[in-house]
């Protein structure tokens, strides 16, 4: 049974994204109020970063924890220099510790540093996945294979230039951004016109091993596809919308978040376990969202 630890409460609207660092008691929150806020387990510290226009959509840590990526409805990403913040321990940034990425055309929904930190890609209602150069924060290349608000990116953690994408038309798209056409496949939804919205993906993740990765979303299905070809190896009835998803870091479990179905709403937390390709649901665990 999981036990609170803590309660972290200085946002002042609701909190929209939040990612542990690698460095274990770091972590982060993005938020309506415009603001991310870094907190340190350990000791209690905190650290407010101001400097998005927009509500505050997506962030998240490269593998070594020095950099934080956020994006927002004010259609940029920051890039923030983490290890400074934490050896300055001040108590709030206007974005002098960040490096502003911007070209959009549209709200960021997402995005991912590759497993070598110097890349990062992200999502946009304007349809496109954009990969970015950490180093400079410029834009290398835009992917433009999705016909709808894309919702979800993730990269390989076996690859560094090998990258899954979802979006609200159905569609999910595997990417190698080392080759010319970098669409290695587009998985496109067999859903019609009509019934577009119950067809979106929302969430996207990797198993370990870098073979296989999930997907999720208003389908009410978790599916695993591989890598090599994009074919369902799995696929796990959710009964409800799939809004979150993640593989066990040994790769033998995958977790999704499902909205309730109760009348008073909440989420239900759903557990497999992976036997040679099959999944054994676990149990779940209800609460409030």
């Amino acid at each position: 049974m999981a036990k609170e630890c803590a309660s972290l409460k200085l946002h002042r609207s609701s909190v929209t994204c939040c990612a542990f660092s690698p460095q274990d008691d770091v972590l982060c929150s993005g938020s309506l109020d415009l603001t991310l806020m870094l907190w340190r387990l350990s000791d209690g510290w905190s650290h407010r970063l101001r400097g998005h226009s927009g509500w505050v959509t997506c962030c998240s840590f490269n593998r070594q924890g020095s950099l934080l990526a956020s994006g927002s409805a004010d259609e940029t990403l920051r890039l923030w220099d983490v290890e400074k913040m934490l050896r300055e321990e001040a108590e709030e940034s206007d974005g002098e510790h960040s490096l502003l990425l911007k070209g959009y055309g549209g709200s960021i929904r997402c995005c991912s540093f590759n497993s070598s930190g110097r890349v990062l890609c992200s999502g946009s209602t304007d349809e496109t996945v954009r990969i970015w150069r950490v180093k400079d924060g410029k834009c290398v290349k835009v992917l433009r294979e999705h016909a709808g608000w894309v919702l979800c990116c993730c990269f390989s953690p076996s690859s560094a230039s090998l990258l899954v994408s979802g979006a609200a038309d159905g569609g999910v798209c595997i990417w190698d951004i080392k080759i010319p056409e970098p669409c290695l496949k587009h998985i496109k939804s067999k859903k019609s016109m009509r019934s577009l919205r119950s067809s979106e993906v929302t969430c996207c993740a990797f198993h370990p091993d870098g073979k296989v990765f999930c997907v999720g979303g208003e389908d009410k299905q978790l599916r695993l596809l591989r890598v090599e070809d994009g074919e369902v190896v799995e696929l796990l009835r959710c009964q409800q919308s799939v809004t979150g998803c993640a593989f066990q870091p040994g790769g033998g479990r995958v977790l999704a978040s499902v909205e309730g179905s109760s009348l008073f709403g909440g989420h239900l937390l759903r557990l497999w376990k992976l036997r040679g390709g099959e999944g054994e649901e676990e149990g779940g665990r209800e609460g409030e969202g």
